[in-house]
């Protein structure tokens, strides 16, 4: 979306949404926050620089196959995280009749989109120690259900030659694990480095019960760092820094599977008219593809 830099809010939001929140009429700046691919965010400020509100207006989309957008789930999320220090504290929240749900949550002062690594593995093993919510999904997590996730992306599109072969084939028998809260796309983008010193989880819209091994996945993802500009961190890094035994085995033995799961993804976004996914697919492949080359080695 265009950046949006204004005094007020009455342009971008309908008049139900000033009677939800009064308190919005007194906003003086309002701006577009970077970073979303699928909702509109602003930074509203009333006046004083510490009256600072986030306005996210989220619409709900059950159609994207790996990332669906739940602003219910988000809400949920922020109200019973954010007591942990994982999320942003919630403001409100309010569903409008055009069905764009606007979600309000306390800006959070400090750097956004650039984790270090033992931050971010601190903030993960927080989430995944935190007691699940049952009205979250259960995410699939065995190898031969995130391949069935992959062939179902791969239903109404075609894979270029060159990336067909890089499916896995061989499903390792894999160490347990406890479900656990997940975040799902705790990419750079959606952290935030507080002014405190805390690493903050942003962008609630696909929480899940699931395997912490998805959340350094999707962290350490090339694909999402090309499409969202970060830098890389790789899965040896965050999980020497995550520092759990049980987890790093389970890596060892999935991410070849969660790599292949976001290729698939890359190639769905690609046909939806998503550029940006179709070379971030061959970061992906790459990352993969050298993955299965270290097995091969390893033997």
């Amino acid at each position: 979306m265009p950046r949006i830099r204004s005094t007020s809010l009455e342009p971008f939001l309908p008049p139900e949404a000033i009677s939800a929140f009064p308190f919005l009429a007194r906003a003086e700046n309002v701006r577009s926050l970077p970073g979303g691919r699928t909702s509109t965010v602003l930074l509203v400020s009333l006046g004083d620089e510490r009256s600072q509100i986030v306005v996210k207006l989220a619409r709900e989309d059950l159609a994207n196959p790996l990332f669906q957008n739940k602003p219910h789930d988000e809400w949920a999320a922020l109200c019973a995280l954010s007591r942990h220090g994982v999320a942003p504290m919630p403001v409100g929240m309010h569903p409008l009749q055009d069905g764009t749900v606007l979600i309000l949550y306390q800006y959070l002062s400090g750097n956004s989109g650039v984790p270090t690594a033992p931050d971010l593995a601190r903030v993960l093993k927080r989430l995944h120690r935190i007691a699940p919510l049952k009205r979250f999904p259960i995410r699939p997590h065995a190898p031969d259900a995130l391949l069935q996730e992959a062939e179902a992306m791969l239903a109404d599109t075609v894979l270029p030659p060159w990336a067909t072969s890089l499916r896995p084939t061989c499903l390792p028998t894999v160490h347990p694990f406890q479900p656990c809260l997940v975040h799902r796309d705790p990419i750079a983008s959606n952290t935030v480095s507080t002014v405190s010193g805390d690493l903050v989880l942003i962008d609630w819209q696909c929480p899940a019960i699931g395997d912490p091994v998805e959340d350094i996945a999707h962290a350490t993802s090339p694909a999402m760092a090309v499409v969202y500009g970060a830098e890389p961190v790789t899965p040896e890094t965050l999980l020497m820094a995550y520092d759990d035994d049980q987890t790093a085995r389970r890596a060892t033995q999935l991410l070849p599977f969660y790599r292949w799961r976001m290729l698939c993804y890359c190639n769905w976004k690609a046909h939806q008219g998503d550029d940006a996914y179709a070379a971030a697919m061959e970061h992906e492949a790459a990352d993969l593809e050298q993955m299965q080359a270290d097995a091969h080695r390893k033997g």
